[in-house]
């Protein structure tokens, strides 16, 4: 029961834990139910509290990314610099940023300073920069750079959000329609609602010339 487990967590969340995990918890239940602005206010009362902690301001920086405010998702980034330099998820949210702009070569710099940044023995994190060089090197058509970061990304973190959709679109753009359906359908396979794999999939059809697939879709 998700409101019973919102409940909690916003009961939590009023005693002020040693740890700000509460907050960001009650930030991702605000973001699934759309409440944006909420979530972001979550996320500033949470760096108030703790402000050792970075991961309310990357947090938020993200979120201002969706609602297409680039100088407040900057400052945020700003601020997580402020409170840990070396911190890779910092790094990774910058990375967002500068392709969010079209600075490819920022971009580049954000994402290779989280991958020298990120520990050891975090892998989701590791995955997360090198899905974002890899979407970077996609955009910039380096097929060769871009398969390999995707594929490390993946071999880090296989059901990772958006992985094996950006692995899809890169061979869908090299012309490897078989590789391309095989990365579309496994990202199927691990989130159902995954628009923009089944977007593609459909896609890799129709250049395919199989329209009674893309129908069933």
């Amino acid at each position: 029961d998700l409101s019973a487990a919102r409940r909690a967590v916003e009961r939590l969340a009023s005693q002020r834990p040693d740890t700000g995990t509460a907050q960001l918890l009650l930030a991702d239940f605000q973001v699934m139910e759309g409440e944006i602005d909420p979530a972001i206010a979550t996320l500033r009362e949470g760096a108030r509290q703790y402000p050792n902690d970075e991961r309310f301001d990357v947090w938020r920086a993200r979120l201002h990314l969706i609602k297409d405010e680039i100088a407040e998702a900057r400052a945020a980034i700003a601020a997580a610099c402020a409170r840990n330099p070396r911190s890779a998820e910092m790094m990774i949210a910058e990375g967002e940023l500068e392709r969010f702009e079209g600075n490819a070569r920022a971009a580049t710099e954000a994402y290779r300073s989280a991958l020298a940044a990120a520990p050891a023995d975090v892998p989701a994190t590791l995955a997360r920069a090198w899905h974002g060089l890899g979407a970077v090197q996609t955009e910039r058509e380096d097929v060769a750079l871009a398969r390999a970061s995707l594929n490390r990304a993946i071999a880090l973190d296989p059901q990772g959000p958006g992985f094996r959709g950006e692995l899809g679109t890169l061979e869908a753009f090299a012309d490897n329609l078989a590789a391309a359906r095989a990365a579309f359908a496994q990202a199927i396979e691990d989130r159902p609602d995954d628009y923009v794999a089944l977007t593609g999939l459909g896609l890799v059809e129709l250049k395919s010339g199989n329209t009674d697939e893309v129908e069933s879709l």
